[in-house]
């Protein structure tokens, strides 16, 4: 309910969203105390992946993590220019 297509792997969204909005690090007293670390390394990665390929593209259907209680994807399968 809060994002568009909340299944879909969107790198435009904005990391602010993505911190008053996410529960992915669960809430009130019960948050991850790792999470700040996590989303660090987060944006590293991404940081770093992005300098060296700009450019990629899904190639294969998403197909839905299998169990009821968790939310995302087993696989991303991912294509770029060498």
């Amino acid at each position: 309910e809060l994002f568009d297509n909340p299944n879909r792997f969107d790198i435009t969204r904005s990391l602010d969203d993505l911190k008053r909005k996410s529960l992915s690090f669960g809430g009130g007293i019960h948050r991850c105390m790792g999470a700040p670390l996590s989303r660090m390394e987060i944006r590293v990665v991404m940081e770093q992946w992005l300098q060296r390929i700009p450019q990629f593209r899904e190639y294969r259907p998403r197909v839905p993590y299998p169990y009821a209680t968790l939310i995302g994807d087993d696989h991303l399968y991912l294509e770029w220019e060498t």
